[in-house]
Formats: structure tokens, C-alpha cells, sequence
């Protein structure tokens, strides 16, 4: 009996601690987002058979989630919020595992589900899972991109650092300084203005130091000595006065050219002794040389110069030709133009633009250009006779091309030919006008397209370019039902910004369709009945086609028939 009791209190206390096995709350975490979750619950086959599972949510009003009968799912009662969104594997209660599947769980769908198993209304099983759907945490990998793009960074700084550290250190080492001028300026700079103590004995030196040191100035206490420098920079060279007391040893190197290039050194010495050094690197580029093309006949053309803005209001602009002969050609001094010190020649046909000092664009507008106009143009800046910019334009004015068409009334179009040499930038302006017998503009093309709207009314509809004119060079024109008005001279412009590229002129000439006007006249006369002309306008038609025709078939005179 004690036995039996034994053992029955052993089964008491197992079924006890499965009975808590099957109820604690299990928990499912998941990130709002993903497709599904799945609540697990596990029980025997014998209790699943013919059994009813109900998955609810003791939190709502209606709990209930998800029910399974032995004949299926029943979605009768369901929550409206799971409508579609529940299911169970088909063979749950057969296999025991009557797990649910939850898709795309929300936030709100944080809480406890239970899964109760009845059978006639007998609870057998009775299983919890605690579900908590947190809100998705953002990507960590921009934060990671950001922490290396932040490590790069301090990197690169830190070897920005450390190089220019040195670099100045180097600098500072050896005192080199960088010097850069156009060959033709008036003269150069090399600096140094020293801090050391110059008083006592103090000797300068400039040098220069290529494969063998050349002596290109020497001053001992303040005075020069030119017979120790060589020859080549002889009369060249010249240092302030007074340059002890100002504590300024630059030297002044004028006319400088392409052979000038290299390193100078400046080495002073007291009481014999080395005191300091500063090297220059001296460059000497060759001219800024531009070309400018124009035909004769534009109306102007321009001779770009743009420099550093922000020039001294005290400097001089002076705009010199030089091939074939020296002429001055504009002068801007004081803040204003000076045409007494122009040549008489470009009096009255150049032009700067406003404010050239403050803006950089020292560029110059001449008016009609002629042949006798092209040759090498000069703009330098300088102030107190030291040139401080300098730049080169070579103009080339070409005679006009001039191309005659002659064609007879009543043909069906006319074309104005004009085919430019290799491919045109997009921005370019075509422009074809009519000098006489007044000036109009025939057609337009602007902006890759082209205008009808700014071309004369009486073109407008019968003119017509080519496809893709800018890409062919094909800026040809084709002139519909030309007529004996439409005689004249034309004239095709290419420009962009005030810059005339190209230039054809076309005369086109229209002769008179004789024939034609004998027919109208025939036939005008004989509407007025007029038949002794009708009779004379008729032997003079038919006499002058018989020549054309006897004239081209057989060589004999025609001979009056009697």
C-alpha cells in the first residue's frame, strides 16, 4: 500500500511539473517589418487528435486568433485585426505541432498568446508565448561607412599636416622663394628682406646656380660693384639704396628672357664670415600668345586680356602693335581712356570695357577692322615703369570672301552657298542679312535652332538651313520662289559673344525670265483686242525660238523667207 502510494504521489508531482512545463510563457522577439513569426506550440499526437486548438489573446475584446476544428479552421470569430494573416500547418492536429504563423507583426501585435487544446470541452493542453515585435533599428553600416570616412579624413589631414610641417620647416631651412614671369615684361623681382642684424661690415651676393655659379650682382657696404658680375647681367641689374638701412636686399633684374631661368642665391656675409642665404627659383614663361581671325567687312572685333582682378587704380594700360610698325593703339590711364596718346590711325575705333580694373578684363574692341589692321598686338600693366603683366594677340584680318549666284526668275529656289572648315562650337550665332536696298535680316540660326521670330517679314517661310549646320560646317542657304526683288548682296556672319568667327558674302543676282514676260504680255494684249502688237508680240516669240532652236541644231544663217 505505501508502495502504491509511492508511486502515485510521484505521478502527482510529474504531472504537476508538466502541467508547468506547458503553461510558462515562452518569448519570440522580432523587428516590425519582417514577413512572419512563429508562436510554437508542441503537444502529444493523442492529445491533438480530434481536438480543437484556439490561439487567443486574452488582452483584446475579442480574443480569439486563430481556431482549428478537426474539420479545418474556423475564421467565424476571429479578430478582425488577424483576418489573413494566421495560419496553421495542415496536418497540426495529426502531427501534434500546432504552431501559428503570424505575418508582417506590428508593434500593436506585442503580447501574450495562448494555445488552449479541448476535447468535448475537456482542456488538455495549455501553452503561452510572450511575442514582442520592437520597432526595426536603423542599418548600422552608414555609421560604419561614416566612422571610415572620418578615419580617412583624420588621416589625410594628419599627412597634410605633417608634409606641410616639414615642407616649411624646409622652407624655413633654406629660404626659397618661387618667382614667375612672362618673357617681354619690363623687369623682375627676386625678394629678400632679411631679419638678421646688417650692421658692421656687410657683403651681398647675389648669384645664380647652375652647373657653374655665375656672379649676377655684388655689393660691398652698400655700393655695387658691377666689374665682379658677369657680363651677361651687366646694366641689368640694380638693388635699392639704402638697402642696409631698410633692411631690403631684392634685386631688380630688368628685360628678363627664357635664358634667365634658374635659382638665384642671395648669400650675405659679415666681417667675411657667412651670416644667411635665401634662394629663388626664377621661371620665365614665354609670351601668352593669342590668334584672332576676322574677315575684312565685320563690324569689330575683340582682343582678349583678362588678368588678376583687383588691380591698383594708379596703373596704366597701354595697347601697342608692333608687326609691321610700332603704334600706340589705346592708352587707359587715371581711370580713363587717353585717344591724344593713340595713333592717329585707331583714333575713334577702339574701346575697353568699364571699370578694367576692378573686373580683370582689359580686353580691347577695334572697329572696323582692316587688312592693314592685323599684325601683333601688346597689352602690359605697369606702374611706376615696371611692367606687371604682359600679353600677346596676333590679329589676322583675311580679305572677304565674296561669291556671285546667278540664277533666272522663276526657279523654285536659290541656294546662298557657305561651307566654314571643320565643326563649330554650339553656342555660335548664324546670322544671314541683306545690305540693300535696306538692311534685313533674312534668317537666323541661335541657340541650335532657328528664329523665325527676329528674320524679316518678307523671308519669313522661305528660307531654310541645313540639318545639324554647327556639326557639318554647312552653313549653305536655300532661298524659296526667289524673285527678281530678291537680288542683292548677302552676308553670313558667324559669331559668339561679340566675337565675329566667320564671314561670307554672297551676291546673288536674278535675271529676268524674258519668256515669261512675253507670254503675259501676249496674253494681256489680247484681252484689250490689241491685234496689230498681238500680231508683233507673236512673230517676235516665234522668231526668237526659231533662232534658239536653228542655233543649236544647224550653223546656217536664217534667211527671211520672201
Amino acid at each position: 500500500m505505501k508502495l502504491c502510494g509511492f508511486c502515485s504521489l510521484m505521478m502527482f508531482v510529474v504531472f504537476v511539473i508538466l502541467l508547468f512545463v506547458s503553461q510558462h510563457a515562452l518569448s519570440v522577439e522580432v523587428y516590425e517589418g519582417q514577413e512572419s513569426v512563429l508562436l510554437v506550440c508542441q503537444v502529444s499526437v493523442s492529445v491533438s487528435q480530434r481536438s480543437t486548438v484556439v490561439w487567443s489573446r486574452e488582452e483584446l475584446k475579442n480574443p480569439e486568433v486563430h481556431v482549428r476544428q478537426p474539420s479545418g479552421d474556423d475564421h467565424t470569430d476571429q479578430n478582425q485585426r488577424y483576418t489573413d494573416r494566421t495560419s496553421m500547418r495542415t496536418d497540426a492536429l495529426q502531427t501534434g505541432d500546432l504552431s501559428l504563423t503570424l505575418t508582417k507583426p506590428t508593434i500593436s501585435d506585442s503580447d501574450t498568446y495562448t494555445c488552449n487544446v479541448r476535447r468535448m470541452g475537456e482542456l488538455l493542453s495549455q501553452t503561452e508565448e510572450q511575442l514582442l515585435v520592437r520597432e526595426r533599428p536603423p542599418p548600422v553600416w552608414p555609421w560604419v561607412l561614416v566612422l571610415i570616412i572620418l578615419l580617412l579624413l583624420a588621416a589625410l589631414c594628419l599627412f597634410v599636416y605633417v608634409a606641410y610641417t616639414r615642407m616649411k620647416k624646409r622652407r624655413a631651412d633654406f629660404q626659397v622663394g618661387i618667382v614667375e614671369v612672362t618673357e617681354g615684361v619690363e623687369s623682375v623681382l627676386l625678394p629678400f628682406k632679411p631679419t638678421v642684424n646688417l650692421s658692421g661690415n656687410i657683403r651681398v651676393k647675389w648669384s645664380r646656380s647652375d652647373s657653374e655659379p655665375v656672379t649676377v650682382h655684388v655689393c660691398q657696404n652698400g655700393r655695387n660693384e658691377p666689374h665682379k658680375q658677369d657680363e651677361a647681367y651687366r646694366g641689368r641689374t640694380e638693388m635699392k639704396e639704402d638697402l642696409l638701412k631698410v633692411g631690403d636686399l631684392s634685386l631688380t633684374l630688368s628685360k628678363p628672357c627664357r635664358d634667365d631661368r634658374g635659382v638665384y642665391v642671395c648669400t650675405i656675409y659679415k666681417n667675411g664670415k657667412f651670416l644667411t642665404q635665401k634662394k629663388v627659383a626664377l621661371c620665365v614663361r614665354a609670351f601668352q600668345v593669342a590668334t584672332m581671325e576676322v574677315t575684312e567687312g565685320v563690324e569689330s572685333v575683340l582682343l582678349p586680356c583678362k588678368i588678376t582682378a583687383g588691380l591698383p587704380e594708379d596703373v596704366t594700360v597701354e595697347w601697342k602693335v608692333t608687326v609691321p610698325k610700332p603704334m600706340m593703339v589705346h592708352v587707359y590711364q587715371n581711370n580713363q581712356t587717353q585717344p591724344d596718346k593713340q595713333h592717329e590711325v585707331y583714333r575713334g575705333r577702339t574701346e575697353m570695357k568699364k571699370d578694367p580694373m576692378q573686373t580683370g578684363d582689359l580686353s580691347l574692341t577695334l572697329s572696323d577692322p582692316r587688312v592693314d589692321d592685323g599684325g601683333v598686338y601688346i597689352c602690359a600693366v605697369y606702374r611706376d615703369g615696371e611692367t606687371l603683366q604682359q600679353k600677346r594677340v596676333a590679329l589676322c584680318v583675311k580679305v572677304c570672301q565674296v561669291e556671285k549666284v546667278e540664277i533666272t526668275e522663276g526657279v523654285k529656289t536659290a541656294l546662298l552657298p557657305f561651307q566654314t572648315r571643320g565643326q563649330l562650337p554650339e553656342d555660335v550665332t548664324v546670322e544671314w542679312r541683306r545690305s540693300d536696298p535696306k538692311p534685313m535680316v533674312v534668317h537666323l540660326f541661335q541657340n541650335g535652332q532657328n528664329q523665325p521670330d527676329t528674320q524679316d517679314e518678307v523671308y519669313r517661310g522661305r528660307t531654310e538651313m541645313k540639318t545639324d549646320p554647327m556639326g557639318t560646317g554647312d552653313l549653305s542657304l536655300t532661298l524659296r520662289k526667289p524673285q527678281f526683288d530678291d537680288g542683292g548682296v548677302y552676308i553670313c556672319t558667324v559669331y559668339t559673344d561679340g566675337e565675329t568667327l566667320a564671314q561670307k558674302i554672297v551676291v546673288l543676282c536674278i535675271q529676268e525670265d524674258w519668256k515669261t514676260t512675253m507670254e503675259l504680255l501676249y496674253q494681256d494684249d489680247g484681252k484689250k483686242n490689241n491685234t496689230t502688237l498681238h500680231q508683233l508680240l507673236g512673230f517676235i516669240y516665234e522668231t526668237v525660238d526659231i533662232r534658239n532652236r536653228s542655233s543649236s541644231t544647224d550653223s546656217t544663217p536664217l534667211m527671211a523667207v520672201g
